[in-house]
């Protein structure tokens, strides 16, 4: 079975719909999610540091910029990828590029799932700004790969 759409134009629609969830989830969900569990985060990042050796966890000071750096990475790398992708769209081509972003948009969220549950925050950090930076070049190639999907597939 193929998943090429041959001028089947439901097969096309869907295909398309599938590729901008895939590239677009990332963005949407690591931006929505952090805001909602802050006691949960802010557990989170104290204790692991007490459990490291850091008897009263961070200040609230500490605690306020490590919280705000968590969080705005992710548009720095977002912007990051988004600047970058033009050199591996046309290095790697577009197809291969996407691919290869969403690819490394998954070992970002599995790095994160892995902080998580080591309660290492710096690898947090060290994965939302892998997945952004992937979910840039995604994006940005999914633009790419289906304006030239929509310029030959004719209608």
């Amino acid at each position: 079975m193929s998943v090429a759409p041959r001028g089947n134009h439901a097969k096309l629609i869907a295909l398309f719909a599938v590729l901008a969830c895939l590239s677009n989830f990332q963005d949407s969900y690591p931006n929505s999610y952090p805001n909602t569990a802050y006691g949960s985060f802010q557990t989170f990042i104290n204790d692991s540091y007490i459990d490291r050796g850091s008897p009263g966890g961070l200040s609230e000071t500490q605690f306020s910029w490590l919280w705000s750096a968590m969080l705005n990475i992710w548009a720095i790398g977002y912007l990051t990828g988004t600047f970058v992708a033009p050199f591996f769209t046309e290095r790697f081509g577009r197809k291969f590029t996407l691919i290869g972003a969403n690819t490394g948009s998954i070992v970002g969220t599995s790095l994160a799932i892995v902080a998580v549950s080591c309660e290492v925050p710096e690898l947090l950090f060290t994965a939302r700004l892998c997945s952004s930076l992937m979910s840039g070049i995604s994006c940005s190639a999914l633009f790419l790969f289906l304006q030239v999907i929509l310029w030959i597939i004719p209608f």
